[in-house]
């Protein structure tokens, strides 16, 4: 599955305009998300990929930007 696949299935899953992820119990939720939208990935990667995006996108998150570069390395 290429990152474009992948963006394109979280894009349609998540019509947020902002990803919330700031405190602990939002990360845990959005993480869960992503895992039932993409089960092929296992918890501890999604979450790792997740912890990659909140350090490299800083607060507010855009939903286009912080999924596009979720789905990038997700496939990394």
């Amino acid at each position: 599955m290429t990152h474009y696949q992948i963006r394109k299935e979280l894009h349609s899953q998540i019509s947020d305009r902002f990803i919330y992820t700031e405190e602990y119990q939002d990360m845990y939720y959005f993480t869960k998300l992503v895992h039932l939208i993409l089960p092929r990935f296992d918890e501890e990667t999604v979450l790792n990929a997740v912890r990659k995006c909140n350090k490299e996108i800083k607060y507010p998150r855009k939903s286009k930007h912080y999924l596009k570069r979720l789905s990038e390395l997700l496939t990394e």
